[in-house]
């Protein structure tokens, strides 16, 4: 009844001030209450016209919402006009997203010119430069003004900045050796008395003696991540330590990021190759002792073509066919189409044995329900109060998943930080029995009929 009264409040404001409609509007986002923000931006532009100020605040509250292409337009309508700073960070943040990066840091730039004091600015503002001194003196002045912040952004922040300073200059991923195209070799997972293949793994050689390493090919991961006491054996270097937040458990886990000296994938060699670890076991049954995802291989086509149990890489193409996807926070982001319907904005995971599902979307969907309680594990340990999941479908080109064979899990952590609106994770229940061609330079995604074999 509060939130609502609050709503009301706000839009009765907006019929005699549009300015302070849109300072409601900043309230809301920053207490992440963003559907209400939706609500009350879009009735603001309604009643306001399309100012920049409240053509800002919508473009925010979409991006928040997960409507990545809609934010879009919104913010590059206002930057026409080139006054407001919320609308220019949410261009920047969606151009980041997008890999264009140049156009990023610029947009940014401009948000910063406009608001230079505001702590929710500078701080996204400072997620998308591409010069990590630019990043590290953003990131000292959020923190300057960061009390009353959100805790965990804070936290987030400190770490992040911890690294900055204790890599300082140092190049990372160094290029030593780079094929114009190589091939790998997919291992399937398998565990005894459960039918099905659960995921597939990569070797990689680490540190200067070459050990093994092998990960889960992983592109839900944000990077590269392997287990503490198998790091050591490829002479991990630990610069920093900081909270990965996600997975189970409370989902805030403490984390050392650091080095490999080296770390080569067949062909594809780098030097001071960057590597989160943590003590936690990944793996309970220890078939593999780390994840990657596609960060080591941008510039590449990627085909993951489980029938022939192989990753292959070859150049890149800007004018690449497919869906498109974003990568926000880490997240390689897919927008899904849920029951026919309506669309959500889903994490691409061909780590997740099956589909998972926001309790948010659950409430959205006519007809679906959660149902008895589920086990599902993240990195951390189990995540709680998953629940079976009844009456969602979903598609993604021209594929779809089984109606009742998905989980759900919380996801609010996970999305406030990372300041966009993931309703779940889209497992390898849709995309397992296709070949994957991920191409890193469009930023778009084909399936391919055919793909794993049933043995």
């Amino acid at each position: 009844m509060k939130h609502r009264l609050l709503v009301a409040l706000a839009l009765c404001m907006l019929l005699c001030a549009p300015s302070a409609a849109a300072e409601s509007v900043r309230r809301l986002l920053d207490a992440d209450r963003w559907s209400e923000a939706l609500e009350l931006a879009r009735r603001a532009v309604d009643a306001d016209g399309a100012s920049a100020e409240a053509s800002g605040e919508l473009a925010a509250a979409l991006l928040r919402a997960g409507f990545i292409d809609e934010a879009a337009a919104e913010a590059g309508r206002m930057a026409e006009e080139r006054r407001s700073a919320l609308g220019w960070v949410v261009l920047a943040r969606v151009r980041s997203a997008e890999g264009r990066f140049d156009e990023a840091v610029d947009a940014g730039d401009r948000a910063l010119e406009l608001a230079p004091d505001d702590r929710t600015i500078v701080y996204w503002a400072g997620t998308v430069q591409q010069g990590r001194a630019r990043s590290r003196e953003l990131l000292e002045r959020y923190l300057e003004m960061s009390e009353g912040d959100d805790a965990d952004r804070i936290d987030g922040a400190e770490g992040t900045l911890r690294f900055y300073q204790a890599v300082g200059d140092r190049l990372l991923w160094t290029g030593q050796a780079r094929p114009e195209s190589f091939s790998m070799k997919l291992r399937p997972l398998f565990t005894p008395g459960i039918r099905g293949i659960e995921g597939h793994t990569i070797d990689a050689a680490m540190g200067p003696r070459g050990k093994r390493l092998r990960l889960l090919f992983d592109t839900g991961a944000t990077g590269l991540f392997v287990l503490e006491r198998i790091a050591k054996k490829g002479a991990f270097e630990s610069l920093s330590s900081e909270t990965t937040f996600g997975g189970g458990g409370d989902q805030r886990h403490r984390t050392l990021r650091g080095v490999f000296p080296r770390l080569a994938f067949e062909g594809l060699e780098f030097g001071d190759a960057l590597v989160a670890v943590s003590s936690r076991e990944i793996d309970s049954t220890g078939r593999y002792h780390g994840l990657v995802g596609i960060a080591p291989f941008a510039g590449y086509r990627i085909t993951i073509d489980t029938g022939e149990r192989s990753l292959r890489l070859d150049p890149g193409d800007a004018d690449a066919e497919g869906a498109p996807y974003w990568v926000i926070s880490g997240q390689m982001l897919v927008r899904v189409r849920v029951n026919d319907e309506q669309d959500a904005l889903f994490l691409f995971d061909t780590g997740a044995d099956g589909s998972v599902i926001s309790q948010h979307l659950i409430d959205q969907v006519e007809g679906a329900a959660a149902g008895s309680p589920a086990r599902v594990r993240g990195f951390g340990g189990r995540i709680e109060n998953s629940r079976r999941v009844s009456g969602i479908q979903l598609g993604f080109q021209g594929r779809k998943t089984r109606r009742g064979r998905m989980t759900s899990a919380d996801f609010s952590l996970r999305n406030r930080l990372g300041g966009v609106q993931v309703d779940g994770f889209l497992g390898r229940d849709l995309i397992g029995e296709s070949t994957v061609v991920i191409d890193t330079v469009a930023r778009r995604i084909r399936l391919v009929d055919g793909g794993e074999s049933k043995e």
